[in-house]
């Protein structure tokens, strides 16, 4: 079923507790999903990290995961000086400042119009909830389903409190703190090589994937707010930049770039080690590509930490690089492509979403459409007027009887797009006879396995189903010209309609059928 989106919205405005309850009812309460696909569409960044992640493992190194979050102290420990600029380029964060909530007298007033049994006592119970909330042993979240078994309260009573009797809450404001989401990987590494320095081999390799948040002033092509590094780490007595060069090399080679460039950077970032930082470039149609950054940490950002072994540290950008392998011109459709690409499909894909519309729901069900179809796939050519027995016997344990008809004189029993076969084409959906469709559409075309006599025997055999389960005595249905998907029950998802039209290209589902069923139960 379809929602309603704007009788929904309607209502959710003039009323949202109300709105909330009565739409529940809008949703189906049973019932089965079967998929379509029998393999799913993987994300082409998660493709990246993960032909990344096992270059990684197979060197050597061990997966960690770094802290997201981390105070401002830390940026100033490890850049120096440098620290201002860096920091203007990552997001503070915010929390909401907890009120004191009292219960006054008017504040009383308008509960009680809400909870006419709101008693003494109950009062007492909702300042201590109140109490709980403020001092931060109530989590926001449990706020309501304290309410709710505190006070016995209905769901849309706790709302309607909060929302009329404490409308301060709607007003409160965000308070910045000292905490920082990593704008680098370098920035959450420190930590954790202080913690493992004396507790690995040497030399201890780590890598950590995941997502790096900058303050860009917008999002383009080329820049995302939130995007995605993998970070490796060596550390020993003797690591050097050269080295660790040699080892970023191998990675690359792993991946599929071939000679990757490392070339020295003339400014080096403050917590790096002084002329020891590089930029990596790949060739990418016909250019160069920065794609890594390199380099020796600084021993005095390492000395903050407590660091006493030299460090090397590469960060690979898993957009560029995916873009670059995966053919992407534009960041956010290799990101996003739910927002920003443009609606693609192959005929397979095409063909693979094209399916029968209405289907029996048993074993039972599936197994008359399928002799519905052969018997009638059996007497398709007989002279019409023409009746037969297409089945005789038992459907949930109730007796029926189903005949194929037709009534008109001098034709033969199923039409002549009866066994139009379904194609998906050149962008397009075809349905024709076999023996009528152009040459090229049977060679390059998507089979899609579906005929039109199939489809319709499924939608018998599903009203079947329904009529012996609501003892309907009998029904007769009759299938005439085709001029949509719909009328022979086959179905074809929005976005593959969509496609279609966007392409201009056509759903050719056409021709005369009629033939009909007669149901009757005994």
């Amino acid at each position: 079923m379809k929602l309603d989106i704007k009788k929904i919205r309607e209502l959710s405005e003039e009323d949202f507790e109300k709105a909330w309850l009565e739409t529940a009812e809008m949703l189906p309460k049973k019932g089965e999903i079967s998929l379509k696909k029998k393999q799913g569409e993987p994300s082409a960044m998660r493709q990246m990290a993960q032909k990344i992640r096992e270059a990684l493992l197979s060197l050597g190194f061990d997966e960690m995961e770094n802290r997201h979050v981390l105070e401002e102290a830390e940026v100033y420990k490890q850049y120096g000086p440098e620290s201002p600029v860096i920091l203007d380029r990552c997001f503070y964060l915010a929390a909401l400042p907890r009120p004191e909530l009292g219960i006054s007298k008017e504040k009383e007033g308008i509960i009680h119009k809400i909870d006419p049994k709101f008693t003494a006592q109950k009062k007492d119970k909702l300042a201590e909830i109140l109490r709980r909330y403020k001092s931060g042993d109530l989590e926001g979240d449990d706020f309501v389903d304290a309410l709710v078994q505190g006070l016995g309260w209905k769901e849309e009573q706790a709302t309607a409190v909060m929302e009329k009797a404490f409308p301060e809450l709607r007003k409160i404001r965000p308070i910045a703190t000292n905490m920082v989401l990593r704008s680098h990987m370098t920035a959450v590494w420190f930590e954790t090589l202080a913690a493992l320095q004396d507790k690995r081999e040497h030399p201890v390799a780590l890598f950590s994937i995941g997502p790096r948040f900058r303050n860009e002033q917008k999002e383009d092509a080329s820049h995302l707010r939130v995007h995605h590094g993998a970070s490796i780490v060596i550390m020993g007595e003797d690591v050097s930049v050269e080295a660790g060069n040699k080892i970023a090399a191998k990675v690359f080679e792993k991946l599929g770039f071939s000679k990757p460039e490392f070339e020295l950077k003339a400014a080096t970032s403050k917590y790096y080690a002084p002329k020891s930082e590089y930029e990596v470039y790949v060739d990418w149609k016909g250019k160069r590509l920065e794609v890594a950054d390199s380099g020796m940490y600084s021993p005095v950002a390492l000395a903050n930490y407590g660091i006493k072994y030299p460090v090397y540290n590469i960060g690979f950008g898993l957009e560029r690089m995916a873009m670059i392998l995966y053919g992407y011109g534009d960041v956010r459709e290799l990101v996003y492509p739910q927002f920003f690409s443009r609606l693609e499909l192959t005929d397979g894909q095409v063909a693979a979403a094209i399916r029968i519309a209405v289907e029996p729901k048993t074993e039972e069900g599936k197994e008359l459409a399928n002799l519905l179809y052969h018997k009638t796939l059996k007497e398709k050519d007989r002279e019409t007027p023409y009746t037969f027995t297409a089945f005789k016997g038992r459907l949930s344990k109730k007796s029926i009887v189903l005949d194929v008809f037709k009534d008109e004189a001098g034709k033969k029993l199923l039409g002549p797009a009866g066994l139009n076969r379904i194609y998906a084409y050149d962008g397009g959906i075809i349905a024709f006879a076999p023996e009528k469709l152009e040459a090229e559409v049977r060679e390059k075309g998507i089979d899609t396995g579906l005929d039109f006599l199939k489809a319709m025997c499924s939608l018998i055999a599903a009203k079947a189903e329904d009529a012996v389960a609501s003892g309907e005595k009998e029904f007769e249905y009759v299938f005439g010209i085709a001029k949509a998907p719909s009328d022979v029950n086959i179905a074809i998802p929005e976005h593959v309609n969509r496609f279609i039209t966007s392409k201009n290209k056509k759903i050719d589902f056409r021709g005369p059928i009629f033939f009909g069923v007669r149901f009757k139960l005994a």
